[in-house]
């Protein structure tokens, strides 16, 4: 599935989310009822942190990561990055290059050069550069997704970098 349309996007995956609710509804009671009797000890979800400041993008990045069963952290703005990923602690974080006045390889640089983060994956996103001018630049992501994209192809390099 492409992305075409913003709105038409997140219509159909709230569809498809939906149908799926009422399939899962059950085994999340069981699942709340297993975690309240101790039964699960802990639970060990992956966490991605998503910066774009378009918030439709967000949402479908969102939903079809959650329906993965990663916990994901949107961020409208890359302003406070640094407290989030230090609250947050994420697997992995999914950064678009256009930020609305900021220009996230500039975001991505001080992540690579700071210690605490420069371990911490990332996904570089963007509908207006490529690959090959992301791969020409000093700093290279752990792996780049090009809007539109392909929602199975994005899990699957989400999947391979927090090794899910």
């Amino acid at each position: 599935m492409y992305l075409h349309g913003k709105k038409y996007l997140v219509r159909n995956i709230r569809l498809q989310f939906r149908k799926k609710t009422a399939k899962l509804k059950h085994y999340v009671s069981d699942f709340v009822l297993a975690v309240l009797n101790n039964k699960i000890t802990e639970i060990n979800l992956k966490r991605v942190l998503i910066v774009d400041d378009d918030p439709d993008i967000l949402e479908v990045f969102q939903l079809a990561l959650e329906n993965e069963h990663y916990t994901v952290y949107p961020l409208l703005s890359p302003r406070f990055i640094f407290k989030t990923i230090k609250e947050f602690n994420p697997d992995l974080i999914i950064l678009d290059i256009m930020l609305n006045g900021m220009d996230g390889r500039a975001v991505f640089k001080q992540l690579r050069s700071n210690p605490d983060t420069e371990q911490i994956p990332v996904i570089m996103a963007s509908a207006r550069y490529d690959e090959t001018y992301i791969n020409a630049q000093k700093y290279h992501p752990d792996d780049y997704l090009e809007k539109p994209f392909n929602i199975a192809l994005m899990l699957q390099k989400v999947n391979r970098l927090t090794l899910n």
